[in-house]
């Protein structure tokens, strides 16, 4: 067996922003403990967007290209997002319909679950370190 000898003033020492990102995916494990790093970045980028998304300013397709995946997996984060995928439960963060007015479209709402955890996660980033 082979071991690695470490010299203790050698070893990284990470500060407060890692552990503030531990706690954060710890949050995010508390909902689902197998959340996928992409169907997090879709809930965080979708809450961020939400004024632009309202406004019709901004599209599930645009936040895909911005998270340089096919808009194909965007929309399957989402669907685990909101009602759940074939085999996975409901995470109920957010809700999807499709626009009025354009049927291509998609209209998205956070769930009052999904704001909650967008709040505490805004919370825990935004607070004063010292």
């Amino acid at each position: 067996m082979f071991f690695f000898w470490l010299d203790p003033d050698e070893v990284p020492i990470f500060g407060e922003g890692l552990g503030k990102l531990e706690e954060a995916l710890d949050m995010l494990r508390e909902i689902d403990p197998g959340m996928s790093i992409g169907a997090a970045a879709a809930l965080i980028k979708i809450g961020r967007r939400m004024p632009t998304l309202a406004l019709g300013q901004e599209t599930f397709k645009g936040i895909g290209a911005q998270m340089q995946i096919p808009y194909s997996s965007f929309l399957r984060h989402t669907d685990l997002l909101a009602e759940g995928a074939p085999g996975t439960k409901s995470l109920g963060l957010i809700e999807k319909g499709v626009h009025p007015e354009d049927r291509r479209a998609r209209q998205v709402r956070l769930t009052a679950d999904g704001e909650a955890l967008l709040r505490k996660l805004d919370d825990l980033y935004s607070r004063d370190p010292g």
